[in-house]
């Protein structure tokens, strides 16, 4: 059996995700917080990567502008050796939900989570301040 059709097979037996027409294959959850959960992710390109999904529908039009910015931050930082990979991100409006894919193995990947799960966001003078 080649990778192409081991995937497929993984696939009709697991949980799955689609963000920006790529699916992911949902592996477990690796972390939690008040309105986002994060699960370790099969790519496409048979990669390990980080999900973390936000519901909005608990969430204010504050605290939705700052998971969209903390995007956009992700976006512009993009190549620095000590900022997670983004690879993915988009607005899911039928689940009402945020769904960001980022590299696993980025410098700091489990760190940052920690911090955003316990209801941080990222802004220009958290780096220094984050555990």
């Amino acid at each position: 059996m080649d990778s192409v059709s081991s995937r497929d097979a993984l696939e009709s037996l697991t949980s799955k995700v689609v963000v920006n027409d790529q699916k992911y294959i949902k592996l477990e959850q690796i972390g939690s917080g008040g309105s986002s959960k994060v699960y370790r992710m099969l790519g496409p390109d048979l990669k390990i990567y980080a999900l973390k999904k936000i519901k909005l529908k608990k969430l204010d039009a504050q605290s939705i502008a700052q998971f969209t910015n903390e995007i956009e931050l992700l976006r512009r930082l993009q190549g620095s050796p000590h900022i997670i990979k983004l690879i993915a991100a988009e607005q899911d409006l039928q689940q009402r939900q945020i769904n960001v894919v980022c590299s696993l193995d980025s410098y700091g990947m489990r760190e940052h989570y920690a911090y955003c799960l316990r209801g941080h966001t990222i802004d220009n003078g958290a780096r220094g301040n984050r555990p």
